[in-house]
């Protein structure tokens, strides 16, 4: 297992495959998605969020396009803490 697959492992992403595909599903309908595309002798990741709506066009939101591993783990890592911070508010708010 690369690295990179593990860290997206222990983030909550099941490898679609290796290097290429991670998604993680945070709704019935939405997914975060990370796309790896080979550039020259590097590979490089779209991180985005699609949402698949059953009677209405789908919905995607880019967090990060053509970045390294690393830029793309520090992405993943800052939007899951945010995301955990906003559901943790609305819940105090309820």
């Amino acid at each position: 297992m690369s690295e990179l697959t593990h860290t997206l492992k222990e983030l909550g992403f099941y490898c679609g495959i290796k290097q290429e595909l991670y998604l993680q599903d945070t709704g019935q309908y939405t997914s975060l998605i990370i796309e790896g595309i080979q550039k020259g002798s590097d590979i490089l990741y779209d991180f985005y969020k699609q949402t698949f709506y059953p009677r209405y066009p789908n919905s995607v939101t880019v967090y990060g396009e053509q970045m390294t591993e690393q830029e793309l783990v520090e992405r993943v890592k800052r939007y899951l803490l945010n995301r955990r911070i906003y559901l943790q508010e609305r819940n105090d708010n309820l």
